[in-house]
């Protein structure tokens, strides 16, 4: 099983992958090339999409936390169905492609892994190319693709906010000591900074605030990096706001014109409005998590501090 800070993906239900695919096939197919086939308006043929040039789309979100081996078997059986359904239904799909010749069959889903469903694609790809069916090209082919053939297309539609992205980063808390041994003086500084905070004047709530801020920073670190390798534009506007927001911050605690408190929530709010400005095709929790990021990285390092004087704030 997946741990935390290991790996870090959107979470889809089998309606949000369908949504989404469909999305970023038209908008890489472009206008008028790309054909939805909604199965309450005509009928489940196996396909839920094709292209003029002759690409035939179906999704598949394999939901909950699966295994290799279960994903693959998942994975096989709906390829194996709905390819059969794009031979038996040979009467209805000549009427639904018209003078369309489909190439390929291609299943899209999340991920996969291993060469196991491609080498069940082939196998299934000959059982079509068998059949001689009349809307069938000779160099017929099956595969199996994640939306990582899209990356353009799913981009652009994140950065004018047509779609949402939402990381999830799947695991357990994280061992705050054995993170602290390996990033000593970053855990230093903010256990430094916390003993300064008015409001956290017992040493379990100081804990408490330390593991979830260890936690958030954590957390954060994989999703910055699964949008810097997925959404590179969308990580760019990130960095650049949240830059741009430190520098202020920093000026500020230098000045020492805000108490603790007082400022650590104020940066918390701003910075959450100011990445959903920013950021339209980034769904809210998402945001949440990332700012607490970056409250975690600044309490580490040193551009949010609580100077000694605010431990007399008053409630």
């Amino acid at each position: 099983m997946t741990t935390l800070g290991t790996s870090a993906a959107r979470i889809w239900t089998g309606d949000e992958w369908e949504a989404h695919v469909r999305l970023l096939l038209k908008h890489h197919h472009g206008a008028g090339e790309y054909q939805d086939v909604p199965a309450r308006a005509g009928g489940d043929y196996g396909v839920e999409g094709f292209t003029r040039s002759g690409h035939a789309y179906q999704c598949y979100c394999a939901e909950g936390i699966l295994s290799v081996s279960q994903l693959y078997e998942r994975q096989r059986d709906k390829m194996t169905v709905d390819v059969k359904k794009f031979i038996v239904n040979r009467n209805e799909l000549c009427r639904l492609f018209g003078s369309t010749v489909i190439r390929r069959w291609l299943l899209v889903v999340p991920e996969f892994h291993g060469p196991a469903i491609v080498e069940h694609a082939s196998k299934k790809a000959d059982e079509v190319r068998a059949a001689s069916l009349p809307y069938v090209a000779q160099d017929f082919a099956v595969g199996v693709i994640t939306d990582d053939e899209f990356a353009v297309a799913r981009q652009q539609i994140a950065g004018v906010g047509l779609g949402q992205i939402r990381v999830a980063v799947p695991g357990s808390p994280p061992d705050v000591d054995a993170w602290g041994a390996a990033n000593s003086s970053l855990l230093n500084m903010l256990v430094a900074k916390v003993a300064r905070l008015p409001t956290l004047a017992d040493v379990e709530q100081r804990e408490r605030f330390v593991a979830r801020m260890v936690e958030s920073y954590q957390r954060g670190q994989v999703m910055l990096e699964h949008l810097r390798s997925l959404y590179p534009d969308v990580f760019e506007r990130l960095i650049d706001c949240k830059s741009a927001r430190e520098r202020l911050l920093e000026l500020e605690c230098l000045a020492g014109t805000s108490p603790g408190t007082q400022l650590l929530n104020r940066e918390l709010s701003e910075l959450r409005a100011e990445l959903t400005r920013a950021l339209p095709g980034v769904a809210p929790t998402t945001i949440s998590d990332l700012v607490a990021e970056a409250v975690a990285d600044w309490l580490m390092r040193c551009p949010l501090d609580f100077p000694a004087s605010v431990a007399a704030e008053p409630s």
